[in-house]
């Protein structure tokens, strides 16, 4: 039985629903666990997983642009003025130590640095898990006046050593990683699987709106409840944070066509199996679990590098449209098109990284254990 700490962003639900895959194997296996984790993600993960210790900590806002890190804009972050972050931190390395009464065998962080420095700190093995690692070996590339640097830069700040590192893509990289970057596809959870075996029994008849939980979406739920009313003979589920917003305008329209429900409703993957195709930000869990399942979707990506990255390989792929906004001509345009972007999404061999990375990372996870300090970079 091996001492894990697990590092869990806390930013959107991608990262954790990514890893509890693995959390669940390892604590299968036997494995001692503890969780860092920030946001709303403490309260979440005791309820689900009430046998492991949960640790929060307060970790940095890093504002970006194309540039790299706007080190003024973020200090001057509302998010960075925490008082008791160190208290919290050196609190939750404190912690671990005691419950485990060792330092850890082994340190996994899905993009949390605060279990990176304490892996820096006591010597131990440090395994970065994530879809951004992938950006710190790639050209400098420029999209909408976002540039990788934003994610280079921020992966030097936070992860500068680790002795494996572990990239989830659900697409190709178009230049050879590096010796100490394993590049594997997406993590696709139980549940995803079971409904790609349904959905080939039922006929899919929904259009899914999802908005991440990440930053605000610029445009209201007013405006998207006007366009969607014009789409005739179309039923819409929305999962958002503004779901009251969007129940308020559903209701003031009298609307029909289309529902909403908060982020995490029970209902998601019911939807999620009837859905024939989806709007949604172009954040790479959710993405992948839509190119996993074979649905087309609409992509409106939020102002980060990563988002408008994703979102231009698939469209110049042809698997989908994308544009900052939700826009009806294109929404008729998408409709129209649907059954190409299926049979493209189907019929890919050069772009799509298929199959599920779960097996992969935890074969990776097993070698470091064996031999956690074979090589560092």
């Amino acid at each position: 039985m091996a001492r894990i700490i697990f590092g869990i962003c806390g930013i959107s639900y991608g990262h954790l629903n990514r890893q509890k895959n693995i959390v669940q194997k390892l604590l299968y296996e036997g494995h001692h666990l503890q969780i860092f984790t920030f946001g709303a993600w403490p309260d979440y993960c005791s309820h689900h997983f009430p046998e492991i210790t949960i640790h929060e900590v307060s970790v940095p806002w890093i504002v970006c642009d194309k540039n790299g890190i706007d080190f003024l804009e973020s200090a001057k972050n509302h998010t960075n003025q925490d008082g008791d972050a160190f208290r919290k931190n050196f609190s939750a390395m404190h912690q671990a130590i005691i419950e485990f009464g060792a330092k850890p065998d082994l340190i996994i962080s899905d993009y949390e640095p605060i279990s990176a420095q304490f892996a820096y700190a006591t010597g131990t093995a440090l395994m970065t898990s994530d879809q951004q690692s992938k950006f710190t070996f790639l050209p400098y590339e420029e999209i909408d006046w976002f540039s990788n640097l934003e994610e280079k830069w921020r992966l030097d700040l936070f992860f500068p050593k680790a002795e494996k590192r572990v990239v989830c893509s659900f697409f190709k990289l178009w230049t050879k990683p590096p010796k100490f970057l394993q590049v594997v596809p997406p993590i696709i959870k139980h549940e995803i699987q079971k409904i790609r075996h349904f959905r080939k029994k039922t006929k899919p008849h929904l259009i899914l709106l999802y908005q991440s939980s990440m930053m605000t979406f610029g445009q209201p739920p007013d405006e998207i409840c006007d366009i969607v009313s014009k789409i005739p003979n179309q039923e819409f589920v929305v999962y958002s944070p503004y779901y009251q917003e969007f129940q308020n305008s559903i209701e003031k329209r009298k609307l029909t066509n289309i529902h909403a429900y908060p982020i995490g409703n029970a209902t998601f993957e019911e939807h999620l199996t009837y859905t024939k195709w989806a709007i949604s930000t172009a954040g790479h869990s959710f993405i992948s679990e839509l190119m996993y399942l074979g649905i087309p979707v609409y992509t409106t990506p939020l102002p980060i590098f990563e988002q408008r990255k994703t979102a231009k390989v698939i469209a110049d792929s042809k698997f989908w449209v994308s544009a900052p906004w939700i826009q009806e001509e294109l929404l008729r345009y998408f409709i129209r098109e649907l059954v190409t972007f299926s049979e493209n999404i189907q019929n890919d061999t050069s772009i799509l990284l298929r199959g599920n990375g779960t097996k992969s990372i935890l074969r990776i996870i097993h070698q470091l254990l064996n031999n956690p300090h074979a090589s560092k970079n």
